[in-house]
């Protein structure tokens, strides 16, 4: 992402359904909803393989195990498509696989810096926690 996208965030077009969808990063507001999405598919998931990978030009993109993430969290995905989409439950239920793919590649690398540099720091402080705990006799 470059500073100015930073800066001024811009929007990733997709289409679904033949309909043009915006894809922004998620607001303030949302967050909240987010975190309780994202932290339902982590109890689910638990040792799901995720990485970001960076191209020689700086983009950045992320390799994750589509399969199991669709087969664990299909309530989960479906709420995050509704919430960044504005669509309703039945247009999310009727998109074809590879739209509802694109969609889902298309929500985590807008919003990448959310969880890599949010979500995934605060996973990471409460398995730290939870182990000082456990190390210490705590629990």
């Amino acid at each position: 992402m470059s500073d100015l996208e930073i800066l001024t965030p811009t929007a990733t077009e997709i289409v679904l359904q033949g309909e043009t969808i915006s894809v922004k990063q998620f607001k303030f507001m949302q967050f909240s909803k987010v975190a309780k999405i994202v932290q339902k598919m982590k109890v689910k998931l638990g040792d799901l393989d995720v990485k970001i990978e960076t191209d020689t030009e700086g983009n950045k993109s992320l390799d994750l195990d589509y399969i199991k993430l669709v087969a664990e969290c299909g309530d989960e995905i479906k709420d995050l498509c509704i919430l960044v989409t504005g669509k309703d439950s039945a247009f999310i239920d009727t998109i074809e696989g590879d739209e509802g793919i694109a969609l889902l590649t298309t929500i985590f690398e807008v919003n990448m810096d959310f969880f890599s540099q949010k979500i995934l720091p605060m996973v990471l402080q409460a398995i730290q926690r939870i182990s000082n705990r456990t190390m210490s006799g705590v629990l």
